[in-house]
């Protein structure tokens, strides 16, 4: 999303429970398929009660989409619920303290940078996020 814009998507058993863009300017906010059916929130696999925020830290390049895609199959496959926000603006990635991109957060601590790990390390830093 150029410019600075938000996008961020709440994920239950895997299912989009709510998308939401936010400009770059702040001042639209859509929100899209909300599942008023959904279910209230209960443990997940790994006894978290809550979204585990992951953070893909990049300004959408092939490397960042991938891990994008790494991690949300990681976090299906080890049953996390969780909120996924891709973090484009330049100087938001570096108040995380990443130079190189892509970058991967959980609940705002980078857990890696630079370069795209494997599924497996994408698999195991998650665990170990959700576990700390």
């Amino acid at each position: 999303m150029p410019g600075g814009a938000l996008e961020i998507l709440h994920v239950h058993d895997s299912r989009v429970m709510e998308h939401i863009s936010v400009g770059s300017a702040g001042c639209c906010v859509t929100t899209k398929g909300f599942d008023e059916s959904a279910k209230p929130l209960q443990n997940d696999k790994l006894g978290r009660k809550h979204f585990m925020k992951i953070q893909i830290l990049g300004t959408g390049c092939p490397k960042c989409r991938k891990l994008t895609a790494l991690a949300e199959e990681a976090a299906k496959e080890l049953g996390i619920s969780y909120e996924l926000e891709k973090v484009d603006d330049v100087n938001d990635i570096i108040a995380f303290g990443v130079m190189t991109t892509p970058g991967l957060a959980v609940d705002g601590r980078v857990l890696t940078s630079g370069k795209v790990p494997s599924a497996a390390e994408v698999k195991k830093l998650l665990q170990q996020a959700a576990q700390a």
